[in-house]
């Protein structure tokens, strides 16, 4: 017999090595070359010379790949270096976090942004929702390395709806692993280039998902899961999992976090699948309960027919419990909300008074989600002092909507974005897709704005720029000023939109509501613009000395704009300072010979001595 010949162990080790010698080779190429920009988690705000940092609204790509369309963020900015006197909270969850249909200034953050300014009007905060539609908690996960580097100060946590069919869920399209562990390992070498590479290479894009069928429909890869099969459990385990390891790795870095249960509509949102697993029986029982005025039974009736349902768009109540136990074995804290909705509905079980479909909430659950994190923060402790009115008041809550930056568009936009879901599949089964024009055809102005925002045929704050402009028009100061504070609660960091209500109101001839705003666009930011009109407001008040004052600053910004100069020289003329009258005139005239009523001006002062 022939002896096999022998190799030594390096041989074999060498073998083993090569293919990932030459992957590594291969990825500092590709690196040193600058393949596939890496896209980090959270990018600088354009326009705010880096102070500011958001949410990349791209980021969800790494989670939807190969589809033109992406869900994001509501575009929350926050200061990139932070200042140790600001209590910053982040919020972690999908689209209920994010405030779907009313996002972005409908969502509970706002609402629990503009209270707490108001119960503290000393303090600072930055309260960044990171909320996006579609996600759970593999996102989650997927970000929170970077979430921890930006050292919030309270973390809220309201998600666990998307587990099944959100990106990468155990029964969503976009799944890669029935593993949890084996799915966030390939979610971190996603990273890798040569995983972008190889990803290029195979992969089909899968398009436009909300083209042919509704996002919702386009993640639901197999959508029924019964109620204790393998699939759910699946689903269970992987929410347990990633939910552990968020809040353990929140807690090994000392950020307090703040969870809460999870509210899904039971009174008013039948089963989707009435005719699978005793569903449809549950529910009907659930309504002759209540009928018969048994409004606790109904309770647990309603939400037996939500368990049962094999179409789960609404969490489980098993993972209020796995909510309940991690935030315990960790020591934080956990807010109840799905008891306290219970508790304001009718009849105990939450339905259309305090939801709009099956588990997002309406302006008013909203606010009240607000009270529930709003509460908990204030036992925190965090917060120091006493509040300046009472939380959970009548009279915060009036104080509260009165500021609340949400207009007659915004309800618009979001009956368009909640009758475009309620329209498609699971709501309606028959594949019978209506156009949102046949769901709600546009009689105004208002709706047609609100119809094109909704499908994506102008952007959300050009909507509310031609609204403005519409209210302008037909002298409305008072339509036009709330588009324009919508637009400013959402880009509070830029004077863009405080110039231009400003200058609609200079439109109406609303001079002393001009300088109002003009000086709130200079105390974001001092620029030429507001410096140049609050300095011709003044002149035209007989205000000299602080025309010059703010025209000479103005010219700071902008030393060539002939407005200013000319005026600046009338406001020299009032102070009888000719000399430097001629001076700014003449400069007037060598920018621009034309500018009106220059060349007479310059005529009349060559007259005095």
């Amino acid at each position: 017999m022939e002896n096999k010949k022998k190799y030594p162990l390096s041989f074999y080790l060498l073998t083993v090595l090569a293919p990932f010698v030459l992957i590594a080779l291969l990825e500092v190429v590709l690196r040193i070359s600058g393949y596939a920009k890496d896209e980090p988690v959270f990018i600088t705000v354009p326009g705010t010379e880096e102070k500011l940092l958001m949410l990349n609204p791209d980021l969800t790509r790494r989670y939807f790949k190969g589809s033109q369309f992406v869900p994001h963020s509501i575009n929350d900015v926050f200061l990139k270096d932070k200042d140790p006197n600001t209590l910053r909270i982040f919020i972690l969850g999908e689209s209920s976090a994010a405030g779907f249909p009313y996002e972005p200034n409908g969502s509970f953050s706002r609402f629990l942004d503009l209270k707490l300014k108001l119960l503290y009007p000393q303090k600072k905060f930055e309260v960044v929702n990171l909320g996006i539609a579609a996600i759970n908690s593999y996102a989650i996960l997927d970000i929170l390395e970077d979430v921890i580097a930006q050292k919030p100060d309270h973390v809220l946590v309201y998600t666990g709806h998307n587990e099944y069919y959100g990106a990468l869920g155990a029964a969503s399209q976009t799944g890669i692993a029935s593993s949890p562990g084996v799915t966030r390992f390939m979610l971190k070498a996603g990273n890798l280039k040569v995983m972008k590479l190889i990803g290029s290479i195979f992969s089909s894009s899968p398009g436009n998902l909300s083209e042919s069928q509704g996002l919702m429909e386009a993640l639901a890869k197999d959508k029924l899961i019964p109620f204790g099969s393998d699939l759910y459990n699946a689903g269970v385990e992987q929410f347990r999992y990633n939910l552990s390891e968020i809040f353990t790795a929140l807690k090994k870095n000392n950020i307090p976090v703040i969870a809460s249960t999870l509210v899904s509509n039971l009174a008013d949102q039948p089963p989707f699948y009435p005719e699978l697993s005793g569903a449809g029986k549950a529910w009907d029982e659930a309504n002759q309960l209540l009928k018969s005025g048994k409004s606790t039974e109904a309770s647990a009736k309603f939400l037996e027919a939500k368990e049962l349902d094999e179409l789960r768009f609404r969490a489980p109540k098993e993972f209020n419990k796995i909510i309940m136990e991690n935030a315990a074995a960790l020591n934080f804290s956990v807010v109840k909300a799905d008891s306290v909705f219970s508790a304001r509905s009718e009849n105990g079980v939450p339905g259309k008074s305090l939801m709009v479909d099956h588990l997002h909430p309406n302006l008013t659950g909203y606010n009240l989600l607000a009270d529930i994190f709003l509460d908990a923060i204030i036992k925190s402790g965090k917060i120091s002092g006493s509040p300046a009115i009472q939380p959970g008041s009548e009279s915060l809550d009036s104080l509260v909507f009165s500021k609340f930056a949400f207009s007659q568009l915004d309800s618009l936009i979001a009956e368009y974005r909640l009758a475009g879901i309620m329209s498609q599949w699971p709501f309606v089964r028959n594949g019978k897709k209506l156009t949102l024009e046949q769901i709600r055809k546009p009689v105004t102005m208002l709706d047609s704005l609100a119809l094109m925002s909704a499908k994506g045929d102008i952007k959300w704050h050009d909507a509310h720029i031609k609204a403005a402009q519409y209210f302008t028009t037909i002298n409305d100061p008072s339509g036009m000023e709330k588009e324009f504070r919508v637009l400013i609660s959402q880009f509070h960091y830029q004077t863009t939109f405080y110039d231009m209500l400003a200058d609609a109101f200079l439109q109406m001839k609303l001079y002393s509501e001009s300088g109002r705003i003009f000086r709130e666009s200079y105390a974001v930011k001092p620029g030429a613009f507001s410096t140049k009109w609050l300095g011709i407001l003044a002149l035209n008040d007989g205000k000299a000395e602080e025309a010059k004052k703010w025209l000479s600053e103005s010219l700071n910004y902008n030393g060539n704009d002939p407005q200013t100069l000319y005026n600046l020289s009338g406001a020299y003329i009032n102070l009888k300072d000719y000399t430097s009258a001629k001076t700014y005139i003449t400069r007037c005239l060598q920018v621009d010979p034309h500018f009106p009523g220059a060349a007479q001006l310059a005529e009349q002062l060559k007259k005095i001595r």
